[in-house]
Formats: structure tokens, sequence, C-alpha cells
């Protein structure tokens, strides 16, 4: 492997991390686009930042760890700098917050494990999850500007699998799980808010996706009304009661690893 402490990787050809090679940046800056094949080791604080333009592209097979408070920036860059997910992204520990002008795309091959500490998309006009986001119980994600898969109050698209915390822009307020979207919340602290404080799921009342609630995760959508499900959705690990207030239509599908109180 080799390990980079300083400078920039100057010129505009494109850096390539092969399948089966580490590059560990510990400091410095980009100048060049990076496919990552192999692995790339992201730490030692500060900011990465990239020219304008310029893509980070974790490939099938590739994996991005990025650790410590890093952040990657595109420094307000005209075109804007975008790093493109198609294989592991693994978020660890504080910090790692993507700003200035930078578009984020989990691709559907992609997955994104937020394992511990703040993981903060921000300041990015553009996020996009097409693949898999994993939010480990303690964890936060926050995806504060636009997000592709936000529909008005419907989400489209995307697997989010949480156990800590989820942060959607300000401003959501989801009624609708799109058919081709899947939730799952797992666990008594797994919550979907939204930035500026409040749950995103409050209002929630029809899933046409996939809606998994397991290991205690509280009810924590509408308190009275009908909740109307043409989907899939399944309680595992524990009962789930529902408000008194709240009746319960069943769709086609219904996963059985609990039991629904209604």
């Amino acid at each position: 492997g080799l390990t980079w402490s300083n400078g920039t990787l100057a010129g505009s050809g494109l850096a390539i991390i092969p399948a089966g090679q580490t590059l560990t940046r510990t400091g410095g800056w980009m100048s060049r686009s990076i496919d990552v094949f192999g692995t790339f080791d992201l730490s030692g604080g500060g900011i990465m930042a990239f020219d304008s333009g310029r893509v980070l592209t974790i490939k099938p097979g590739g994996t991005l760890n990025h650790s410590g408070a890093t952040q990657i920036s595109g420094q307000n860059a005209t075109p804007m700098v975008s790093i493109v997910n198609e294989g592991v992204y693994n978020a660890i520990g504080t910090g790692g917050s993507f700003a200035n002008n930078l578009a984020f795309t989990n691709a559907v091959s992609g997955v994104v494990n937020v394992n511990g500490g703040n993981f903060d998309i921000v300041g990015t006009p553009a996020a996009s999850n097409a693949g898999t986001i994993n939010v480990a119980n303690g964890a936060i994600c926050r995806v504060t500007n636009s997000l592709s898969q936000l529909s008005g109050p419907t989400l489209t698209g995307g697997t989010w699998n949480v156990a800590g915390t989820l942060t959607f822009p300000s401003g959501t307020n989801l009624t609708t799980i799109g058919a081709g979207a899947s939730v799952t919340l797992d666990g008594v602290a797994a919550a979907i808010n939204k930035s500026g404080g409040g749950s995103a799921l409050s209002g929630l009342a029809t899933n046409n996706g996939s809606l998994t609630r397991a290991n205690g995760a509280p009810w924590g959508f509408i308190t009275a009304g009908t909740f109307t499900n043409s989907g899939t959705f399944t309680v595992s690990g524990y009962t789930l009661t529902l408000p008194p207030g709240v009746t319960f239509n069943n769709g086609p599908d219904v996963g059985a690893g609990g039991t629904i109180n209604i």
C-alpha cells in the first residue's frame, strides 16, 4: 500500500487504486478524479478538497473507509465535484462531512455503512440513494439539503436500514413509503427525523413499499385514522401495539415476524 500524508496530487489525469491495493490518505489535496477498485483509507482530519468537475468513484468491489473528522470538499467549484459510490463506503467515527457544491450519489450497487459518530452530507445541492444506507445504533446520518428520493411527502426509493438516527432535509413530512423504497427501523433508538427537529414519520399513513419495525422500534407514525399497507409490512422480534385511534388496513403482503395488535 501507499501512504499519502501531504501535498497535492496534481494533473488532469485519472488516479486509480487497483484491486488488492490500499491508499491511506492522512493529509493532502486532490486535483484528479479517483477510481477506487481496491481500498481508500481517508483519515487525518481536516479537508480533502477536489478541483472542479472531479469525480471520486468507489467501484464495485472497492471500499472507501472515511474516518475521523475528515471532510471532503468541492470548494464551491463549477462544474461541481461528485462522489459516486458503487461499492462500499464506510463512515467510521465522528465527522465526515461533504460540503461546498458536491454531489453525492449512492448507486444501486452501493452500500453506505454509518458505523459510528456523525456522518453529514451537508452543503450538498444533490444527494441520491438508489442503493443501501445502513445507520448503526448510536450513529447519526444527516442529509440536510436536497435528496432525489424525496418527492413531496413520498419516499420514492432507496433502502434505508436505521438502528440509530437518520435525518432528512428540513420540511420533510412523509406520508407515504413508495413502491421503490425499503425502510427498516431496528430497535428502540431507531429514528428518522428532519433537519431542524422533529420526526419525519409522524404523519406516515401509507406503505406501498417495504416497511419493517424490529426489536422494540416504537410505532411513531399517525396516531389517529387509517394506516394503509399495500406493500410489505413486517414486525420482527417483538409485539407491536398500535395507538388506540389507528386502524390498520392490510394489503396483500404482511410479514409475520411478530404480532400486530390492532
